[in-house]
């Protein structure tokens, strides 16, 4: 208040606070005991929003704009027009944000909603929402004797709406033939007059449910149930026989390697056989054929391999060697592995028997060395001599007319092969052998008065053999040569 006080006559004033509301208003001031009465206009407020609208997902989600206010005293107010949409905040004073919730849209349809906000209008566009459906199981299976069975529809929305359609005269839908929403579809299957199975569609939410139901009044037996073949394939068979000479039954194969070659449809008792290809395996394998809801087994036995000879012994040069491969079956398939790299596969697959062939280096070393090969799952062994140096003790020896036998030591590594041969048919070697060891040799009789000679080699030594002429006694001559019996050279 200006002069809130005086003596005589003068003047009186007041000053007025702005008014912070959109509404006039009066007020009193009492002078001397007198009413003086104060009226005060109503503040104008302007508001603005940016943005005036928004998009939302078809899921929900938050949306927001923000108020500018003309005076920061400007009170304002956001108030929803639509069910779907909630205010987060009511109320502001000056400028601000405002923000707001939209709850999932459950409709097929795009759908707008609008919020007021200080006196101006905010839109919110929400998507429609994408329906998808799952069933619960997608096929069932039911008695030739008829039966019921069902499947749950579940929508990605409760609002989605669908339907449920038999395809089939024999399929009755009985509950739940259309949506929106989750539900249980109940199908009721009549009773199968036929001596087969049966299968029918229905199509739910788009979706295909499939029913298949087994042969009506019919029962079967067969007899053998299973039969062996052998790894190089075959034939196999059984009889059938149904209840009713009229049932009509199929033999329907579950393996690749099984061919019906009789039975894949017939009526009343008879055969069914089957063509059963070779194995390449070498494990067993077993297959089935479902013949009027029986079951007819096929075992079939796997490959076996043997390989000879499983031992090779080779000098030290280098080399090629082989075993023999025998398979079980002509279909059988085998490979060859070196475990040494020494030794090389030439030709080391095939199918059904054949032969495998490796070549080896040369030894350098003066030891032997063994490697090997795993053929068809076999092993072949190679043993491959080292680098031999041979000595003989004596280097020489010399012997009587008469015959008689003789020997020398050969000295060698061991593991190291080694043979004789003599340079004249009079000498006669009889051993060989591994490491060292003894050369025992024979000779003939010297028929000759002359002396003779001739040597065994064993590798690069030789033994020499000096054999004496035939002496006769004083006062006869030698024994005369037979006549077929010719002297050349002294060395015979």
């Amino acid at each position: 208040m200006g002069t809130p006080s005086g003596t005589g006559s003068g003047p009186a004033s007041f000053t007025a606070a702005a008014n912070p509301t959109l509404s006039q208003r009066n007020g009193t001031v009492t002078v001397a005991g007198q009413t003086f009465t104060v009226t005060q206009a109503a503040n104008t407020c302007t508001y603005s929003i940016a943005p005036t609208g928004q998009n939302v997902a078809a899921a929900g989600g938050t949306a927001s704009t923000t108020v500018t206010a003309s005076e920061a005293t400007c009170a304002w107010t956001a108030v929803s027009n639509a069910s779907w949409l909630t205010v987060d905040t009511a109320s502001g004073t000056g400028s601000g944000p405002a923000s707001f919730t939209a709850a999932a849209n459950p409709t097929l349809s795009q759908r707008n909603g609008t919020v007021t906000v200080a006196g101006q209008t905010f839109t919110v566009t929400q998507a429609a929402n994408t329906c998808t459906y799952t069933l619960s199981s997608t096929s069932e299976t039911v008695a030739g004797s008829g039966a019921t069975t069902s499947t749950t529809v579940t929508p990605s929305a409760e609002s989605c709406d669908w339907s449920a359609v038999s395809n089939e005269s024999w399929l009755t839908i009985t509950a739940g033939a259309s949506g929106p929403g989750t539900a249980t579809v109940l199908f009721t299957a009549s009773i199968n007059p036929l001596a087969l199975q049966r299968t029918g569609t229905a199509t739910i939410a788009g979706q295909t449910f499939t029913v298949t139901q087994t042969a009506g009044g019919c029962t079967y037996s067969i007899a053998p149930a299973g039969q062996t073949v052998s790894v190089n394939g075959g034939t196999a068979s059984t009889t059938v026989t149904p209840s009713n000479a009229s049932c009509d039954w199929a033999a329907i194969s579950n393996a690749s390697w099984v061919t019906v070659v009789t039975g894949a449809s017939a009526t009343g008792t008879g055969p069914a056989s089957f063509n059963v290809a070779p194995n390449p395996n070498t494990s067993q394998r077993s297959g089935t054929v479902t013949i009027g809801e029986r079951t007819f087994t096929i075992t079939q036995t796997g490959c076996t391999f043997s390989i000879l000879p499983t031992i090779q012994n080779v000098s030290a040069s280098a080399g090629t060697t082989s075993t023999a491969v025998t398979a079980s079956g002509t279909a059988c398939v085998w490979t060859s592995v070196s475990n040494n790299p020494w030794i090389t596969v030439t030709n080391g697959s095939g199918e059904g028997s054949g032969t495998a062939t490796f070549t080896y280096t040369a030894n350098s070393t003066t030891s032997q060395r063994v490697g090997t090969v795993t053929v068809a799952g076999r092993t072949f062994t190679i043993g491959q001599a080292g680098v031999c140096s041979y000595s003989i003790t004596p280097a020489t020896r010399n012997v009587s007319a008469t015959a008689g036998s003789s020997s020398a030591f050969i000295s060698t590594t061991s593991g190291c092969q080694w043979s004789a041969t003599a340079s004249q048919a009079w000498i006669t070697v009889s051993s060989s052998g591994s490491g060292s060891g003894t050369m025992n040799y024979s000779f003939a009789a010297n028929l000759s008065s002359q002396a003779r000679t001739a040597t065994i080699a064993v590798g690069n030594q030789v033994h020499t053999v000096t054999q004496a002429g035939t002496t006769a006694p004083a006062g006869q001559k030698p024994p005369s040569a037979p006549s077929n019996f010719r002297i050349s050279g002294g060395n015979q």
